[in-house]
């Protein structure tokens, strides 16, 4: 059953949205000394807007500090509306401003929106004859981001490349911002079930962090959690949890033991544990995982439902099936409200509660659940992923139950080239399904 759930933010979006820094942590204090400031400095009618939208800039600062997300949007959006009644729509400044709004709407979750700011400021740049500038690049790489989160891999390896080659041949480009174009690649790899191209381009990036951050940065942390998840995504256990160690040790000491990027480490120490068949070692880290996003997140989060789903699969385990359906339904929730009912990791929800009904004995409903995760893996177009071959071999399982060998059979040859291509011919779960086959046509041979 597939626990494992694509919980890791490796995204790191590079928003060129300049703030003014303010002395105060608090927005509503740091509004009341600006707009004081602002009220003693402005003059001309040019410059008072020009003067409000950084003002406005700055107290949308102070609330993404806060974790405020839909409160830095309102001002963000008061920002651009300053900037665009006396700069106009063709201006660098108005297409950064566009930009820093569609990084709010990202923040809130709402990729769609994001996109639609994004693709603004691109065109505003375009129009101006830029189309290979390192703000270009930003852009292609958020919107590369927003596609991603969308579950929509073509376009966001697109635009992946795209911000690659500005960076590739722009000598003024950092070394770091090209680490974070390969961890970008990586993880969009990653999302398709391309494990070698993913660990490949997550090592550039490593590498050249280690060089230019430091070996305890909070970029190689980063950079050894999306590794050890992908070590863990091939069953290679001890690797992934020697790197998932080390991006544990590096984020307690300069995050702290309760920032989400903490938990995501916590959450994917307890998947390698929940594996290796450790349930009570797995639990431990998954209930940390989940006191720290309940705690910063009160409402629906994207990352509390990959703890929910973990913690569903230990309980199905335990033969506690009520509480795991419970808790998938919790993750099913969120998801839904957040990207709408077909979006992948949905998919991986409904596999989960497929098997818990399997184990429960209730194939109708399994069966049912199976083909929805088919659904909508087909519908996203994600047909060679690791996780459709799960879903086509436990679909499988229940043909066979129901001495439906035909079927089951057709099911099971699906997810073997799916496993042959992504694995290759000796992994395990390659040789499983092989076996499942094997011992499909004797049991059809014996009934002849």
């Amino acid at each position: 059953m597939i626990k494992r759930y694509i919980i890791s933010i490796i995204w790191v979006t590079i928003a060129a949205c300049a703030e003014t820094n303010s002395s105060s942590k608090d927005p509503k204090l740091t509004e009341v000394s600006l707009s004081k400031q602002f009220g003693m400095v402005v003059t001309s009618l040019f410059d008072r807007d020009i003067a409000k939208a950084k003002y406005f800039d700055t107290i949308a600062g102070q609330y993404i500090e806060q974790n405020q997300y839909q409160e830095a949007l309102v001002y963000r959006l008061k920002a651009l509306e300053a900037r665009e009644r006396f700069l106009g729509n063709k201006n660098t400044i108005v297409a950064e401003s566009l930009n820093c709004v569609g990084r709010a709407y990202d923040n809130l979750n709402q990729d769609k929106k994001a996109i639609e700011y994004y693709k603004r400021a691109l065109k505003v740049r375009e129009e101006m004859g830029d189309t290979g500038s390192y703000d270009v690049g930003i852009l292609y790489n958020n919107l590369a981001n927003s596609y991603n989160a969308l579950a929509d891999y073509e376009e966001s390896m697109a635009y992946n490349l795209k911000a690659l080659q500005i960076k590739e041949h722009n000598p003024d480009v950092s070394k770091i911002s090209l680490a974070i174009s390969y961890s970008n690649l990586a993880d969009t790899y990653f999302s398709q079930g391309d494990y070698n191209n993913s660990l490949l381009y997550d090592f550039k990036a490593l590498k050249i962090r280690k060089t230019y951050v430091g070996e305890e940065s909070v970029k190689v942390a980063d950079s050894h959690n999306s590794i050890g998840l992908t070590y863990y995504y091939q069953a290679r256990y001890e690797k992934a949890l020697k790197h998932l160690e080390k991006a544990r040790i590096i984020r307690e000491k300069e995050l702290g033991k309760e920032s989400d990027d903490t938990a995501e480490v916590y959450n994917n120490i307890g998947l390698v544990y929940d594996d290796k068949g450790d349930a009570e070692k797995a639990m431990t880290y998954y209930q940390k995982a989940l006191y720290i996003r309940e705690k910063l997140y009160p409402g629906e989060h994207y990352n509390k439902a990959a703890t929910y789903n973990n913690i569903a699969g230990l309980y199905t385990e335990e033969e506690r099936y009520d509480e795991a359906i419970k808790y998938y339904l919790k993750a099913v929730a969120i998801y839904k409200k957040l990207y709408g009912g077909r979006h992948p990791k949905i998919a991986i929800f409904y596999n989960n509660m497929g098997q818990t009904y399997k184990d429960q004995g209730d194939y109708a409903k399994a069966k049912a659940y199976f083909l929805d995760a088919i659904a909508i893996y087909q519908e996203k177009k994600i047909l060679m992923h690791p996780n459709l071959a799960t879903f086509y071999d436990n679909l499988a399982g229940i043909d066979e139950i129901q001495e439906q060998y035909t079927e089951a059979m057709a099911h099971y040859q699906k997810a073997l080239h799916i496993r042959q291509a992504a694995f290759g011919e000796e992994h395990e779960d390659t040789q499983y399904i092989k076996e499942e086959i094997d011992s499909l046509k004797k049991r059809i041979k014996k009934g002849s």
